[in-house]
């Protein structure tokens, strides 16, 4: 029998000094109480694997290519995917996912509920106990994730221990110089000895999801006409959003320019962003808040452009194959995180506080947003669909 040392990672992500202290504290700690479970014995092959992404909608849909690679890995085990609610449709309807555990109250929520979050958590243990996976692994690299799979009894648990808890894990992947984000996911694979190759990038949505969208939208799709653009005016952090103003300027600038039809897209809570600028017009469709997961899916992959923030919507249509133009702001370094696919275009504005990692811009002028300017943009638009 081979055995597999686990490999401290030294890294923590954590801005503040104490933090750092307080998981290194921990580690240590929970090192000298589990040392013996730092030797596992390898698994030639695994029966039941969780794989973990509770994280925002673009964080799952760039686990989606390791998934499926994991499943070519290991054919014959049933795979499921515990996600956040955002992401509940694609993993459903994913064939290489055999069950969807969707996390409602996750911690990753805008406003969380404490009390029904840790329910719902110590339901999950219970729930994954049951189970009895042979493999968990944890994209992430999340220490309240790592306390889940050891509770829950995974035989194997991968993952990071960049926010503490690696001595809770068997298998702790190594920090590498930075990567693009699906690389780190592959990377977890790799560490089982998967040939990951070229993953598969596709989603998947009922075929008929066009349809009934058009079913429910009848006059405006009647008069849609070639090119239809997609836009997303917001995100998940205000830091990553391209001002409001700014994107009805540049539609403006579109339908100026030559035919063509603007279709608005994002959930009911972004609304409040649109709303001071909206106004009448035949060729904009308003769709912010009246599309499920499965109808982006569908109107995504039937657009010829999509411009937005840095956003699930926005990693969708590039998996998709779209030709996207997003906007990035500093808040991420866009090598490590920007959408994947031949025809994506990133527009950015370089500022020396960047990478930032903050949900909203500290300073008096969001300058890596508002320096993007709307003519730069409508000129990668015009490429697009002049291509």
């Amino acid at each position: 029998m081979t055995r597999s040392l686990n490999i401290r990672s030294a890294r923590y992500v954590y801005k503040k000094p104490l933090l750092r202290f307080l998981a290194a504290l921990f580690d240590f700690a929970g090192g000298c109480l589990l040392f013996w479970r730092r030797w596992v014995p390898r698994h030639g092959a695994f029966r039941r694997i969780l794989v973990i992404r509770l994280d925002q909608l673009g964080d799952a849909v760039l686990a989606l290519p390791a998934v499926s690679a994991l499943k070519k890995c290991y054919p014959e085990a049933k795979l499921d995917f515990f996600c956040g609610p955002w992401a509940r449709e694609l993993a459903e309807y994913h064939p290489d996912i055999d069950r969807a555990y969707v996390f409602e109250n996750t911690y990753f929520s805008g406003r969380v509920d404490v009390r029904a979050c840790l329910r719902e958590w110590l339901g999950f243990v219970r729930a994954f106990r049951r189970e009895r996976y042979d493999l968990a692994i944890d994209f992430r690299g999340d220490v309240r994730t790592n306390l889940l799979m050891y509770l829950a009894g995974a035989k194997r648990r991968v993952g990071r221990g960049i926010t503490g808890g690696d001595f809770l894990l068997t298998d702790v992947a190594p920090e590498m110089p930075p990567r693009h984000q699906l690389e780190r996911n592959l990377d977890c694979l790799r560490l089982l000895g998967c040939e990951t190759g070229a993953p598969s990038t596709d989603l998947y949505y009922p075929p008929a999801t066009l349809g009934i969208l058009r079913q429910r939208h009848p006059e405006f799709f009647a008069r849609l006409e070639r090119p239809w653009i997609v836009v997303h005016i917001g995100s998940g952090y205000p830091s990553k959003r391209w001002p409001a103003a700014n994107f009805f300027r540049l539609i403006d600038r579109i339908l100026e320019s030559g035919p063509g039809s603007v279709i608005l897209i994002g959930q009911q809570a972004e609304r409040d962003l649109a709303e001071p600028f909206l106004k009448p017009s035949p060729r904009v469709f308003d769709l912010i808040g009246g599309t499920s997961i499965t109808d982006l899916c569908a109107l995504l992959d039937a657009a010829d452009v999509y411009v937005g923030n840095d956003s699930g919507p926005t990693h969708i249509a590039a998996l998709l194959g779209k030709k996207v133009i997003v906007l990035f702001s500093g808040t991420n370094e866009a090598d490590y995180w920007r959408p994947v696919g031949e025809g994506v275009t990133v527009l950015s504005h370089p500022v020396p506080c960047s990478p930032c990692h903050e949900r909203s811009c500290p300073l008096p002028r969001h300058e890596c947003m508002e320096e993007i300017g709307v003519e730069r943009v409508l000129d990668k638009v015009r490429a697009a669909v002049h291509v």
